[in-house]
């Protein structure tokens, strides 16, 4: 009679062995002759495919962390070059009225000129106050790149909060420029009034000496 019999199986690779099939399943079928043939059948289970699922999920894990911890260390390097780019300035005081002269001075040095390019390299700062220019002044670079010098404050600014810009140029008539500094603010204050002068004192009458009479 023909029939199916089961038979356990724990063996990991596929293989025919004697009438039955062995497989990466719990259950393999023993197969029964039928006449002159065999009918063989085998019938996998769940544990293989569940098997199969997690070996994947486990290769898109680490991929998924490769790709994480390569984006964070490129977010990190560029970070890096980001602030070791930034360009600054110092400027004092930080704030005054009209007629304060403001002194400014490199701590980024200026960039050569390029090869080819001719000079003398030059800084404008630039004091402004609402999208208005309130005062600059073109300064030398010596060779190491650094400048100083100073402006001053206009009797025409009102009070508020208004902004020193510094930039590079490789020429006084350069267009572009070579550096661009970090911003600074200047505050500028209102003028002192000025102390009103002391009232007149009344003199003090003298009383006139007597006059003798003989």
């Amino acid at each position: 009679m023909c029939g199916l019999r089961s038979a356990p199986s724990t063996n990991s690779g596929a293989r025919f062995s004697g009438d039955v099939i062995r497989g990466a399943t719990n259950t393999a079928l023993r197969a029964a002759p039928c006449g002159d043939r065999g009918i063989l059948v085998w019938r996998p289970t769940w544990d293989y495919v569940g098997a199969a699922v997690d070996a994947w999920g486990a290769k898109i894990r680490r991929l998924l962390l490769f790709v994480v911890l390569a984006a964070f260390a490129l977010f990190l390097s560029v970070g890096g070059v980001s602030a070791g780019a930034a360009a600054t300035f110092d400027s004092t005081p930080a704030e005054g009225p009209p007629g304060t002269s403001i002194t400014v001075s490199s701590v980024t040095p200026c960039p050569p000129n390029p090869a080819g390019v001719e000079g003398p390299p030059i800084v404008r700062v630039i004091l402004a106050k609402g999208g208005q220019e309130l005062a600059s002044v073109q300064l030398p670079v010596d060779a190491s790149g650094n400048w100083s010098g100073s402006l001053v404050v206009p009797d025409s600014a009102t009070p508020g909060v208004a902004t020193l810009d510094a930039f590079c140029f490789s020429s006084a008539t350069a267009e572009g420029t070579t550096l661009n500094y970090e911003q600074r603010t200047f505050t500028v204050t209102a003028v002192a009034a000025r102390p009103s002068p002391p009232a007149p004192t009344q003199p003090v009458p003298v009383p006139a000496a007597p006059r003798l009479t003989g």
